[in-house]
């Protein structure tokens, strides 16, 4: 179960340093200095971001072979903030844009902060995946509800809610392993059972693409 998550998890950066590097070679012939400082800082910059992913998926594993998942209070601000840190440089390349509404900095979740990002990043990233190949747009938004924490993030693709929404929640493991993002949904449900997190799927009224919600 472990080397399919890490493929998972590997498999955009490892695509995003091919498609720079692929970007590098073609420019080659014609490179200034201050260009190629720019692109070699971007590189360094999804280098480290694949390493702490290792990291992150090393100490998740041991995490669970232990049984002694460490629960603690979480800003949710400061978790999508880093991601969308790792996921700018690849949005860029693919000329799509993230946006991120917060109404409160200082909103907390209770849950294991390793498996919390990973549940984000899965989802943050297939809406980067599935949005407009031109102009894409991304939208997250976070804000409180009563006694819980909501998380939404919509795209501007064409992928229909309900169509997505029966693939995640199907108990037919052939159905998820057809998709896509099959690893990336299975995932994401363990850990939104482990933790009582309801993930829900609309269709996006703004951006008219899907929206995802997140209830914590």
């Amino acid at each position: 179960m472990i080397f399919k998550i890490v493929s998972h998890d590997l498999k955009m950066p490892t695509n995003n340093l091919l498609t720079l590097t692929q970007r590098l070679d073609a420019k080659i012939p014609n490179i200034s200095t201050d260009w190629l400082i720019d692109y070699s800082k971007k590189i360094n910059l999804i280098a480290v971001n694949t390493v702490n992913t290792v990291n992150n998926l090393l100490f998740w594993s041991n995490k669970e072979a232990n049984n002694s998942v460490i629960i603690e209070d979480i800003f949710v601000f400061d978790c999508i903030h880093d991601i969308l840190e790792t996921f700018n440089i690849y949005a860029k390349v693919l000329q799509k844009t993230l946006s991120f509404e917060c109404e409160n900095r200082n909103l907390t979740v209770k849950c294991n902060r390793v498996q919390f990002l990973t549940l984000l990043k899965n989802i943050i990233s297939n809406a980067i995946k599935y949005s407009a190949l031109e102009n894409g747009v991304i939208l997250i938004k976070t804000f409180a509800e009563k006694d819980h924490v909501i998380i939404t993030v919509e795209d501007n693709g064409n992928g229909d809610f309900e169509n997505v929404s029966s693939i995640f929640f199907s108990t037919e493991q052939n159905k998820l392993d057809s998709h896509m993002s099959g690893m990336g949904f299975k995932i994401c449900k363990e850990i939104a059972t482990k933790y009582s997190i309801i993930i829900s799927f609309e269709q996006s009224e703004k951006l008219k693409g899907i929206k995802v919600g997140i209830k914590i």
